[in-house]
């Protein structure tokens, strides 16, 4: 009986160790509320020639250009996933007003594979400006270097990018685009993102 119990008890805190890491992480805020830490928009230009690059046998194709300056509410790694074979890295990102920590404090942010999702209590908290104004981000990087900063990124960092929104696609039919417009939700919405170079910046 004594045997049973502890295992009893080891299965419920173990439980409570994984839901606190999964729907907890990207919640411990650094920033004092009150300003936006992130306040431009991300800027997204039409392209003026064609771009495409090669990496790990996939073809990538430039959509658009793309910069941003925004903080970083979730940073995940892939590994298993066919994805991950371009993009092995999801940040999952706050700009605007949204990048101010009295708007993120009011709702939980967690990670579903590949997605994210964000809940809240307050009827009045600001859903219509975190929709608006927080993305998840498939990160590919341009070289190894890159990649390898890519894996740097932590949440509460600001990440300052210069790339490309794109399209990825493989000799088999396998194709994987990223969105183009911010106000998207749902499947497809996330943005693919060629990162040619990063700056981060730690709280």
């Amino acid at each position: 009986m004594t045997s049973y119990k502890s295992l009893l008890i080891f299965i419920v805190v173990l439980a409570g160790l994984i839901l606190f890491l999964v729907f907890g992480l990207g919640n411990r805020w650094e920033y004092p509320p009150g300003q936006a830490v992130a306040p431009e928009e991300p800027v997204q230009t039409d392209l003026k020639e064609k771009k495409q690059w090669k990496k790990n046998g996939y073809l990538i194709q430039a959509l658009a250009k793309f910069d941003m300056t925004a903080r970083v509410i979730i940073a995940d790694r892939y590994r298993t996933d066919r994805e991950a074979d371009v993009s092995p890295m999801d940040l999952t990102v706050a700009w605007g007003p949204a990048s101010d920590t009295a708007v993120l404090q009011q709702f939980d942010f967690y990670k579903l594979h590949r997605y994210y999702r964000y809940e809240w209590d307050d009827p009045g908290a600001p859903s219509s400006v975190v929709k608006s104004h927080t993305a998840n981000m498939h990160m590919i990087g341009k070289d190894s270097y890159t990649d390898s900063k890519l894996t740097d990124v932590e949440a509460e960092d600001i990440v300052t990018i210069e790339g490309y929104l794109v399209e990825v696609s493989a000799t088999d039919g396998w194709r994987w685009r990223s969105s183009l417009t911010r106000n998207d939700s749902g499947n497809g919405a996330c943005e693919l993102v060629l990162v040619e170079s990063i700056k981060i910046k730690t709280p």
